[in-house]
């Protein structure tokens, strides 16, 4: 049985625009490896061979997991940072345009 490594491909992920298209891609491959933990468990290779593969197997695993949770860490911090950029601007804007103040339009009360 041959064992197709995937490191070097998921090792250069970079967190771009394109994270939705690199999340669907390391799923895929991480479906890929499961296959092939499951095709070494059915092999007729020795226990031995079936240890060193499956080994190999779960590093790789590892690693393609390590992945997408950063990239899905990544997007949720950019959502969230979004939305917490949102709603300080719609603060910001009630805080400008609500009641009346001393000092006009800017926002700013002076008191006396």
């Amino acid at each position: 049985m041959s064992i197709s490594s995937v490191s070097s491909a998921t090792s250069n992920v970079s967190y771009g625009t394109n994270g939705a298209n690199q999340l669907a891609q390391l799923q895929k491959q991480l479906a890929s490896l499961q296959k092939q933990l499951q095709e070494i468990a059915q092999s007729k290779d020795d226990a031995k061979t079936k240890q060193q593969e499956t080994t190999q197997i779960q590093a790789q695993i590892q690693q393609v997991e390590t992945q997408i949770e950063q990239i899905q860490a990544q997007q949720n911090s950019t959502s969230t940072g979004q939305s917490q950029s949102q709603s300080l601007g719609q603060k910001m804007t009630s805080a400008n345009t609500g009641g009346n103040n001393a000092s006009g339009a800017s926002g700013i009360s002076i008191l006396v």
